[in-house]
């Protein structure tokens, strides 16, 4: 089995401490219809026209980040598109940029006849010669129902690669990650939640599966993000009274030490 040291790892993903992410605003509106990276859509605007230009430690860009705006009638999703100078790499990036795209659009039915609102959002959380990891926030209200529900999404990108980064990618999601969630060392972003989550969620049985399939379909409700230091975890389907989701982050030097002190060997 392919062994899975986690410094080197996130050594090798993440390091670019050396880069940095240049944002530069458009005053120019700039409307696009026709095909993405030859996959058709219905309308694309992009009304803010944001360049983020990712440098590294040369000086030199590595690659641009466009903001993107899906709209149909109530229907609102902005995301990034990047440009990079192997054409084949930035097109299987922003094909996977826009499958997720497409899942979140799948949300509303086709008969949705003007019923449901989606406006949706994203973050870069960590842009660097090596990662793109994005973070969609939003709404989703559909008439008749009591009220909006909260939308987080994420996508994860190797920008050397092209490929989804996932959790499995990256740490070893054995009993050992279940502890550390429970632990201290998880920081709730809003620490209310804690009791709540642990109790209803971490602790039950079955969750290792879902987290082990996180950013799955399979699974649908737990996601990962990566910022410059911490990973970010977040657990959907906590209904309204649990705050919809909860955002979990655990730092790097965290699972380093986390997984240099367990008694479990890495696979």
């Amino acid at each position: 089995m392919r062994q899975k040291i986690l410094g080197l790892i996130l050594a090798v993903i993440f390091m670019s401490t050396g880069c940095k992410a240049i944002t530069i605003q458009n005053n120019e509106d700039i409307t696009l219809e026709g095909t993405l990276t030859h996959i058709n859509y219905m309308y694309i605007e992009d009304q803010r026209a944001f360049l983020e230009y990712v440098i590294d430690t040369r000086g030199e860009v590595v690659y641009a980040i466009k903001s993107r705006i899906f709209k149909e009638n109530d229907v609102r999703i902005s995301f990034p598109e990047v440009e990079i100078a192997d054409a084949e790499m930035q097109k299987k990036i922003n094909n996977l940029i826009w499958e997720d795209v497409q899942i979140l659009i799948s949300w509303v039915p086709s008969d949705w006849e003007n019923t449901i609102t989606l406006d949706v959002d994203y973050k870069i959380m960590l842009s660097t010669n090596r990662m793109l990891s994005i973070v969609y926030t939003g709404l989703y209200f559909a008439q008749g129902t009591p009220g909006p529900t909260s939308i987080f999404f994420t996508t994860n990108v190797n920008i050397t690669t092209g490929e989804r980064v996932m959790l499995n990618d990256v740490v070893n999601v054995d009993e050992s990650a279940i502890e550390l969630l429970q632990s201290e060392n998880a920081i709730f972003l809003i620490p209310e939640q804690r009791e709540f989550v642990i109790s209803q969620f971490i602790s039950n049985e079955g969750f290792l599966y879902r987290l082990q399939n996180a950013n799955s379909a399979e699974v649908g409700e737990i996601f990962v993000y990566f910022t410059s230091d911490s990973l970010g975890i977040s657990i959907g389907g906590l209904g309204r009274g649990g705050g919809s989701h909860a955002e979990i982050e655990i730092s790097y030097k965290t699972l380093l030490k986390h997984h240099e002190n367990s008694s479990r060997p890495l696979n």
